[in-house]
């Protein structure tokens, strides 16, 4: 068809120069869109924190299962040694309990914290667990009596020979400083999965 000054638009077939169909858009609304932002948010708000939590938990049972392989070494060393791994002025974590890895492999390796440690001037660190035995303790105390106590900073352990700690979720050891003594906070589940405290094992 041939358009000319005297066509009018009656004269233009139903039709001609149009869309043959209209269909419907597929696209989302901007109400749309933000009703799922708002569903995604609050399923994120509810599953972040029970995540961060069954971390935590999964962390602290791995600090007891540890500690306790640690302990059964000790355990082991002290039957062939008639004593326990005596630190003296030692302060590397890790060659506390190397008597446990050589010559006789008590431990395959020592382990290491699963919380990391927050450093007195900024920063974290990975610890080996600590140890402590009781007669280095004694020892201590007869060459610096100002220590307090015989079996020092820790008075409700006096009838055990050892202990091993590493610091809770909260990433610091917790002691509280009681005249000549100390002793440590033990980490408690019920205080909130992130509390103050820390995980700590004695023996035997």
């Amino acid at each position: 068809m041939k358009f000319n000054r005297t066509t009018v638009l009656s004269d233009v077939p139903r039709g001609f120069g149009r869309c043959r169909s209209n269909p419907v858009s597929n696209a989302f609304t901007l109400i749309e869109l933000l009703i799922v932002v708002a569903i995604i948010g609050i399923l994120a708000a509810i599953a972040i924190p029970n995540f961060l939590q069954a971390q935590v938990r999964a962390k602290v049972s791995r600090s007891a299962s540890d500690m306790r392989s640690i302990a059964l070494a000790l355990e082991s060393y002290a039957t062939d040694y008639r004593g326990y791994p005596f630190v003296g002025f030692e302060t590397d974590y890790e060659a506390k309990l190397a008597p446990l890895t050589s010559p006789v492999s008590y431990l395959s390796k020592v382990p290491t914290q699963p919380f990391k440690e927050y450093l007195p001037f900024g920063g974290t660190a990975t610890r080996i667990y600590y140890y402590q035995d009781r007669e280095t303790a004694n020892w201590m105390y007869e060459l610096f009596p100002s220590f307090g106590n015989s079996w020092p900073y820790y008075d409700p352990w006096l009838s055990h020979y050892w202990y091993t700690s590493c610091v809770g979720p909260d990433g610091d050891y917790d002691q509280g400083w009681f005249g000549t003594g100390s002793n440590h906070q033990l980490y408690d589940p019920t205080n909130g999965t992130v509390s103050s405290g820390d995980i700590i094992r004695v023996g035997p």
